[in-house]
């Protein structure tokens, strides 16, 4: 899907400033960050003259929205804005990450708590997100253990499937409706 309801999740770190609008002149901390990538990127060779304006303008056009239609505004996924402007496979997508790498270590207070690293899952966190997969939703499992759905859901892979066929077979076999005997006349 080449455009995505909200901003991509990982330039959580990028603002810009929208004094007029779209003057999407980046604030000082995202400045910080550019200036740290481009220091880190360009040890031991040169980067090309432009570098920084391709960079800044990338950041630029995913952080803005794009108008489909005069009441649809969406914003463009990394692999989808590479496609779409040329640029090689995975390469954009491997900048954000390192971007927010250097974001995180600028500004660990400001990391959103779904953007956080977080250490391995104990298997006490394991076996309780296994009790909670039948009382909860899986997103409200994933958001008190703060990682994402996916993991929950390869975590507790087998109990959805138990319970995925359990359904199945409660469709296709459906109880005799209670409430009267077959064998008594009406």
């Amino acid at each position: 899907m080449p455009h995505a309801d909200g901003r991509p999740v990982s330039l959580w770190w990028y603002r810009s400033t929208t004094s007029p609008p779209f003057d999407d002149t980046p604030t000082s901390d995202s400045l910080a960050v550019i200036e740290m990538y481009l220091y880190q990127s360009a040890r031991g060779r040169a980067l090309p003259l432009d570098f920084r304006e391709q960079l800044l303008k990338c950041l630029q056009d995913l952080n803005r929205p794009v108008k489909l239609s005069p009441r649809r505004e969406r914003y463009w996924t990394i692999p989808a804005y590479e496609l779409a402007r040329g640029i090689n496979p995975k390469t954009l997508c491997k900048r954000m990450r390192q971007l927010e790498k250097i974001a995180k270590r600028l500004f660990p207070g400001r990391v959103p708590a779904y953007r956080e690293d977080r250490g391995p899952i104990t298997e006490d966190e394991k076996a309780e997100m296994r009790r909670e997969i039948f009382l909860q939703d899986i997103k409200a499992i994933a958001d008190k253990h703060g990682i994402t759905p996916a993991r929950v859901g390869q975590i507790c892979r087998d109990l959805k499937l138990a319970k995925r066929t359990a359904r199945q077979t409660e469709a296709t076999d459906p109880a005799p409706p209670g409430g009267f005997d077959s064998e008594e006349p009406f």
